[in-house]
C-alpha cells in the first residue's frame, strides 16, 4: 500500500524547495555583483575615441596596423605607461585600417608605428617613431608634457 502524502508534508516540501530557489538566487546575484566590481577595477586598454583631442586633456594618438607586429608592440608599450599618466593624458589607439585611421591619415600624414602627442587644445606638439622600448616612451611623455615628478624605473 501507497503512503499517502498529507496536504502539510506535500506544503512543507514546497516550502523547502522556495527557499533553495530564493538562496541560489540570492547567490547568483551576489556572484554578478563580484565579478561586475571586479571587471570595473581592471586597468583599463588604451581608448579608440580619437573625439578626445582637443577636448582639454594632452592626448597621445598610437598608429599601429593589426598586421605589423612592431607597431603593435609600439602600441603595447604604450598601454604599460597608461596607468601611470592617467592623470594626466590620454592615450588613443588609431588602427590605420579602421574608419577612424583612415579618416585622420586623411587629413595628417601619418604612419604605422608613429605617436603623435596633442596638447589640451588639440595642436600637435611631438611625433615619436617606433619602436621605441617602454623607458624611452616614458621620458619622452615626461619631456614634452613637463611631468617632473614622476620617477618611475621601467
Amino acid at each position: 500500500m501507497i503512503n499517502p502524502v498529507s496536504k502539510k508534508q506535500t506544503l512543507s516540501l514546497n516550502k523547502q524547495r522556495g527557499a533553495v530557489s530564493l538562496s541560489l538566487v540570492a547567490y547568483l546575484l551576489v556572484a554578478i555583483g563580484l565579478i561586475i566590481a571586479a571587471w570595473t577595477m581592471l586597468p583599463q586598454g588604451l581608448s579608440t575615441k580619437v573625439s578626445l583631442i582637443g577636448q582639454g586633456k594632452p592626448v597621445i594618438a598610437i598608429f599601429y596596423s593589426g598586421h605589423d607586429s612592431i607597431s603593435e608592440e609600439f602600441r603595447d608599450n604604450f598601454k604599460l605607461l597608461r596607468e601611470d599618466y592617467v592623470d594626466t593624458v590620454e592615450f588613443v589607439k588609431i588602427n590605420l585600417g579602421s574608419p577612424n585611421g583612415i579618416n585622420f591619415k586623411q587629413h595628417t600624414p601619418v604612419a604605422v608605428g608613429t605617436a603623435l602627442y596633442f596638447n589640451g587644445a588639440g595642436e600637435q606638439i611631438y611625433q615619436l617613431h617606433g619602436p621605441q622600448d617602454v623607458a624611452t616612451i616614458a621620458e619622452s611623455i615626461k619631456l614634452t608634457f613637463g611631468i617632473k615628478y614622476l620617477t618611475i624605473e621601467y
